[in-house]
């Protein structure tokens, strides 16, 4: 008798063990099924694309990106080359007017009677530097200065 009660009591801990086994499985089975849908309602419509999609959008997207600061780079260049053309111009005209300014002083001083002054000013100026306009202005006060 003895040795019924030994099996019994193992009988008792082999069925207690599979059935403790059993609900781990059911709790198990039923977890993962609940994490999978939490899982999908997290991610969404991300999911749905797969790694070579993403990969190609990606890939497209740094193409335009590339065009785009090729496309940038052309025209800052191209910006930096009008921008010295303009300083070069500025220059250019900056002299024009400093003459007109000195030529028109020289005329002041003419009309003021000023002469010695005038001559001394007029002197000063590069008959070289004078362009179009000015030209003639230089040489009427040329005439005038010279009489």
């Amino acid at each position: 008798m003895s040795e019924n009660k030994g099996n019994k009591s193992l009988f008792l801990y082999t069925a207690l063990i599979f059935f403790a086994a059993i609900v781990i499985v059911i709790i198990s089975f039923f977890s993962q099924i609940n994490l999978e849908k939490k899982h999908n309602e997290y991610v969404g419509e991300e999911a749905a694309k797969s790694i070579s999609e993403k990969t190609a959008q990606l890939s497209e997207e740094n193409l335009i990106l590339l065009e785009t600061t090729k496309n940038l780079n052309n025209q800052n260049t191209q910006l930096a080359e009008d921008k010295k053309e303009l300083e070069e111009k500025i220059s250019e005209l900056e002299k024009v007017i400093k003459t007109n300014d000195e030529l028109y002083r020289i005329f002041i001083l003419t009309e003021d009677k000023k002469i010695d002054a005038a001559k001394e000013a007029f002197g000063k100026i590069d008959a070289n530097t004078v362009s179009g306009g000015q030209k003639l202005f230089y040489e009427y006060l040329n005439k005038e200065l010279n009489k």
